[in-house]
């Protein structure tokens, strides 16, 4: 594998000979200019390790050369300049020839005074001479450099790759000039005659030449691609990848992608070592930023399986060695991942940075980056920090202020990589507010409009909740389908099929308490109990869904020590003030399972007061309702109701159909008391507003397949119709009492037979 040269690039510089000998007609400069520069720019103006995001294959066939210049006339009448250019590729007989050829080049290149003695008419005054500096100048002083480097087994194999490139085109050459494709050579010996020239000579056979440079470009882009979008290796590219391992001259960024590939495969073993065979390759050739930037992936490789203490030693490290080389986009990244695990992380990494490090380092990073100019390092910093703010329960119109200067910063510099997050922020404020369709609309963006420019990982969460909220609206068809159609995207990432399976089980779980079917619910929760989960929000959905199933079981006792257990970790890791509300309504409502009202309502008083200042309006409304249950079951029935009408015009739009059954519900059990006290029409018209909550709250709960909800619902409407004397109705909604009881308990027993 040579350093650089390539049959490709030797066609570019026949194209840049033609063009410095004046043989373009003017209307081919243009874009004869502009097809060279797009292939030899890039190899000058690459600085950095890890950036390559350009996806143009380096390779030119010679049918390009040929299409690029067949549209226009040469010099020459009655001919058009595929006609130079194929006497030029064919004017290269020989190995000498081949260095006549780069010794020409010389000529292109301008040098003060060398036109001083030359008439006005000569050829070489009709020239276009390149200055040294310019892009093409430096093509031109790479190419001979490199093959005056190169050995004479490079040379040959450069040489017998060319006599292949140009191979397709010798019977068009014929017919053009009319002479065979190989004339005028020396008369030499008849063995050097026969390697150099003609010799066992098979065109589909010859080694095709990739240079070093054009392989790690290619390694670049799609290193690139896989941490952008957070995925593995395409089949063809890992077993590329195996082949060049094999090669003494591979570049040593073969092995960070093949470190890469094995840690989204969840090998560690593997990852590890291709790691540790980057690093002694990046400190042989004393590439001292690649170093760090290894570093700082080796500590998010630990993080990824659970080794925490390792990867802060490792993150110190790079922070140290990034101060060092006074690489700022590395120390900013580092302090990002820092950021990020003191989030993420916040019951490992306590005991491992100061208090109070997580607004500071923030603080430090947001001004480095606009020292900078790090627009992108800048953007997500915003995010963060309104990320922060909403996990607080600071102010949501601070955090939407925030959420605006990234829109800003994304759109005037064109960050994409923060589209999808900037997004997926937006759909939890909403969501958070109370805006079902909105949240529903920012996720279907963030899965549908960002997910060419965004990772897996981002559009797999965006996916999983649009799920949850088409679950919560009793959409479980829609919930099923999204879920599904994304199996295919995460094959071979280990932690996001983990992710993806436990979030299907979580959805499944939730359907099942619903239907009050606990058997098949106990088998799902030992399955969720058992897996390790490094996820906190994942972490915290299966707590969550445990003390429901147990508080369905009526295991009061173990349920209230898991409210407890969950409620002392949550105020000892500072978490989410939306988790430290949940935790406050499960704990109210199983005060009022058990019969404790008082309590109860203290409870929710202070998870009412915690939303109210957080702006979560969702658990507001279901801290309210539960106020107003306690109350009817203290016979203040007034109070009640008036809870529940200010609260329920809202609630509809909050997409969750549960609590909009619960509150009808509520509402007219509120409406049953007043009319225990009221007498005459005003009776009657309570009873009737009792029959149209129930009949609101059933047609919630049909969506759910809530069939206690539709049983208590129509016991109720039974009393009802007793109380106004409807006999006819009391039978007839016994009967439909038992109908729907049997239904009921024959799919109980399918879905329990399902999910064994």
């Amino acid at each position: 594998m040579t350093r650089y040269l390539t049959p490709s690039k030797v066609g570019l510089l026949v194209l840049v000979s033609m063009y410095g000998d004046g043989d373009l007609c003017n209307h081919a400069i243009r874009k004869f200019l502009k097809f060279i520069t797009l292939r030899v720019a890039n190899s000058s103006t690459r600085t950095s390790a890890f950036k390559s995001t350009d996806p143009a294959d380096p390779t030119v066939t010679v049918e390009e050369l040929l299409q690029l210049a067949s549209p226009y006339a040469s010099p020459l009448p009655g001919r058009s300049l595929d006609y130079f250019v194929l006497k030029k590729l064919w004017s290269i007989t020989s190995i000498h020839s081949l260095h006549e050829f780069f010794d020409s080049l010389q000529g292109l290149l301008f040098k003060s005074g060398d036109r001083r003695n030359e008439s006005p008419n000569s050829k070489a005054t009709r020239r276009i001479l390149f200055l040294d500096v310019s892009p093409l100048g430096l093509f031109i002083r790479r190419a001979r450099v490199e093959h005056d480097r190169m050995q004479f087994e490079d040379v040959i194999k450069l040489w017998n790759a060319f006599r292949a490139f140009r191979a397709p085109t010798e019977k068009a050459w014929m017919e053009l000039s009319g002479k065979p494709a190989l004339q005028g050579e020396v008369a030499v010996d008849e063995a050097w005659t026969q390697y150099t020239y003609l010799g066992n000579f098979e065109p589909n056979k010859a080694e095709t030449t990739n240079s070093v440079e054009d392989v790690e470009k290619s390694l670049e882009f799609q290193l690139d691609r896989l941490q952008r979008y957070g995925i593995r290796a395409p089949y063809e590219v890992r077993e590329r990848l195996k082949r060049l391992t094999l090669v003494p001259s591979a570049p040593t960024l073969t092995f960070f992608v093949k470190f890469y590939d094995a840690w989204k495969a969840g090998d560690f073993t593997s990852a590890h070592e291709n790691l540790h065979r980057y690093f002694d390759y990046t400190m042989q050739t004393g590439a001292k930023s690649n170093y760090q930037y290894a570093l700082l992936h080796k500590s998010m490789l630990q993080v990824d399986f659970g080794r925490f203490s390792e990867a802060i030693k490792v993150l110190n490290e790079t922070i140290a060695m990034a101060r060092e080389n006074q690489d700022a986009e590395c120390l900013n990244l580092s302090l990002s991942w820092q950021n990020h695990l003191l989030r993420a992380y916040p019951k490992h990494m306590a005991a491992m940075f100061m208090a109070g490090s997580e607004k500071e380092s923030l603080y430090f990073l947001k001004m480095k980056a606009k020292e900078g100019k790090l627009w992108s390092i800048l953007s997500s910093s915003l995010l963060n920090e309104a990320k922060i703010l909403l996990s607080s329960g600071g102010g949501v119109p601070t955090a939407i202020s925030l959420l605006s200067e990234v829109s800003k910063l994304n759109t005037q510099h064109h960050i994409v990589g923060n589209w999808n997050s900037h997004a997926m922020t937006l759909s939890t404020i909403m969501g958070r507010l109370g805006l079902a369709s909105l949240t529903q609309s920012y996720c279907e963006l963030s899965f549908h409009g960002y997910s060419a420019c965004a990772a897996t990982d981002e559009t797999l969460r965006a996916v999983c909740l649009s799920a949850s909220l088409a679950n919560c609206e009793g959409d479980y068809e829609k919930s099923e389908q999204l879920l599904s159609n994304v199996d295919g995207n995460v094959t071979g990432l280990m932690k996001l099929n983990q992710f993806l399976h436990t979030y299907k089980d979580l959805l499944k779980l939730k359907r099942l308490l619903h239907n009050n079917d606990i058997q098949a619910a106990y088998r799902i929760m030992a399955e969720l109990n058992v897996r390790p989960y490094q996820d906190t929000d994942i972490q915290f959905h299966v707590a969550i869904l445990n003390i429901e199933y147990l508080c369905k079981s009526s295991n009061f006792p173990q349920a209230y020590e898991a409210i407890e257990d969950l409620g002392h970790k949550l105020q000892e890791e500072d978490g989410d003030v939306f988790q430290r509300v949940t935790v406050l309504l499960q704990k109210a409502h199983l005060f009022e399972a058990v019969g404790r009202p008082a309590q109860g309502f203290t409870v929710a008083l202070r998870a009412a007061n915690s939303a109210y200042r957080a702006r979560l309006l969702p658990s507001l409304w279901e801290a309210v309702g539960l106020m107003a249950k306690i109350h009817s079951s203290l016979e203040q029935f007034e109070a009640a109701r008036r809870l529940l009408e200010a609260v329920l015009p809202q609630t509809l739009t909050g997409g969750d159909a549960h609590l909009c059954a619960q509150l009808y519900m509520y509402l007219g059990d509120a409406f049953m008391g007043l009319a225990g006290t009221q007498q005459g029409d005003a009776r009657i018209a309570s009873l009737s507003k009792v029959e149209h909550s129930i009949d609101r709250a059933q047609a919630y709960s049909a969506k759910l397949g809530d069939s206690k909800t539709e049983l208590e619902g129509i016991a109720k409407k039974m009393l009802v119709a007793e109380v106004l004397g409807q006999h006819g109705q009391t039978e007839e909604r016994a009967n439909e009492y038992i109908r729907l009881h049997v239904k009921h308990s024959r799919l109980l027993k399918t879905a329990s037979a399902q999910v064994a």
